[in-house]
């Protein structure tokens, strides 16, 4: 029964990251980004997961501290992500089983700095390796709903950024020919 409940929530978790990868405003983004670590640590704990559980939790702090610093017009502060990186370390330190839980490790340093800064073509770059480590890592936990399900999440990854560059491609060759 767990492991029904894991894939739900996992898959909620998924979409709305899916969700996340479409939307230029940050702070949409940043609500998005924790309504996923609210469901993908859930999922993750439903597995015994619980280096991907530990890294929602600290997920889950963080993007609630970076939007509070947005709502509050203030930047997200450099010392914030190097605390967010040595605890996730330390995370993966201690909860180390493998080459495998050093997937998730290394997926959240790179998606806490895609959070972190503001550049849409840099999350949405993340957000495509980042994706790839979570395939990964549900493959070899035997999550297969959940790897399915990273999968699509790629896929839309990789459609958003590529509409996005698309899209600045665009505003670049109208701007081009304006100045002409």
């Amino acid at each position: 029964m767990l492991y029904i409940f894991s894939q739900i929530f996992l898959c909620l978790g998924l979409g709305s990251l899916g969700v996340s990868f479409y939307l230029k405003n940050y702070k949409f983004r940043t609500v998005c980004n924790i309504v996923a670590a609210i469901f993908m640590g859930a999922g993750y704990f439903c597995l015994r997961a619980y280096t991907a559980v530990g890294l929602n939790i600290l997920g889950l702090i963080a993007y609630i501290c970076f939007y509070i610093f947005k709502t509050k017009n203030k930047e997200n502060p450099l010392y914030f992500i190097i605390i967010l990186w040595a605890i996730t370390v330390i995370n993966g330190i201690f909860t180390f089983s493998g080459w495998v839980s050093l997937l998730p490790t290394i997926a959240s340093v790179l998606f806490y700095f895609s959070v972190w800064q503001k550049n849409t073509l840099v999350y949405r770059v993340l957000g495509v390796i980042t994706t790839i480590f979570y395939v990964l890592y549900n493959v070899m936990y035997k999550s297969w709903f959940g790897a399915i399900a990273q999968s699509v999440l790629l896929m839309l990854s990789i459609i958003g950024l590529i509409m996005y560059l698309v899209e600045v491609s665009k505003r670049a060759k109208s701007n081009l020919l304006k100045q002409n």
